[in-house]
């Protein structure tokens, strides 16, 4: 026989659902997650959701610098890390290091007016011409001064016969006269100026470009022109083992010498 629980007994149970009922109106509706105690009987509320300012931010990529060089950390740009630029056409580091960036030294580039006539000798059979800082390749015919500049060659890099850096120079091999040769016409066979460059004065055999060019800074030679284009050109027997970066050579023809220069 079952006896009816006295009516205080009744609240008593409903009373002991208020609690909960409070519980969960102070932390309210969550979806997909289950709420107990301990996520509020802590006191502390709840962490606040997160927001876009909170999020993290990727980080820009490195802006260019007017140098040339990287303004944010990373990998250098230009000829190294926060440089000033590529070096000025026609400057020369002392050629330790031929193949740096930037732009090479041209005849052009190394004119210093419209009658200053210059060429970067090369160091195999492959003509260049002289140029001036307008372009112009037509020299007036003359005796004029032709000057070494800087730069350099090696026509022996594997040191065969104990060769290292030179400004130029001058020897019979296997029969043939090789060195620097100057001419103005189609053809060194053909032209009026025939000029073998001597290397009488000339310092060489140099570990280095920079060497060659404190050894022999200033170091000029008469020559005499017929007038019109002039080309330079190397021969030698072998071009394997021949290196740059190359010579360097001006004349002026604003000032003639005055002083004869044999040719043959």
């Amino acid at each position: 026989m079952s006896h009816p629980r006295p009516p205080v007994l009744r609240w008593f149970r409903y009373a002991m659902l208020l609690p909960v009922l409070a519980l969960t109106a102070a932390c309210g509706a969550q979806v997909d997650e289950q709420v107990t105690i301990d996520d509020c009987d802590t006191g502390a509320s709840a962490p606040p959701a997160a927001s876009s300012s909170s999020a993290p931010v990727a980080p820009s990529a490195p802006s260019a610098s007017a140098g040339g060089g990287a303004s944010d950390a990373g990998a250098p740009t230009g000829n190294d890390a926060g440089d000033s630029g590529p070096p000025t056409p026609g400057a020369t580091d002392g050629g330790s290091n031929p193949g740096d960036a930037g732009a090479a030294p041209t005849g052009q580039s190394l004119s210093t007016g419209p009658t200053d006539f210059c060429v970067v000798a090369p160091w195999t059979d492959s003509p260049q011409q002289f140029v001036s800082s307008t372009g112009a390749t037509t020299l007036p015919g003359g005796t004029y001064t032709l000057r070494y500049v800087g730069g350099a060659q090696n026509h022996d890099e594997y040191h065969l016969y104990g060769g290292a850096y030179e400004v130029t120079a001058h020897y019979p091999i296997d029969g043939l006269e090789a060195g620097h040769h100057l001419y103005d016409g189609a053809d060194p066979y053909s032209s009026t100026t025939s000029v073998w460059l001597d290397a009488s004065g000339l310092v060489g055999d140099l570990p280095d470009v920079a060497s060659v060019e404190k050894a022999n800074a200033g170091h000029t030679w008469p020559i005499t022109l017929a007038g019109g284009p002039l080309y330079i050109t190397y021969y030698d027997n072998d071009y394997s083992d021949n290196i740059g970066p190359g010579t360097q050579l001006c004349i002026d023809t604003s000032a003639p010498s005055g002083v004869g220069a044999s040719s043959s």
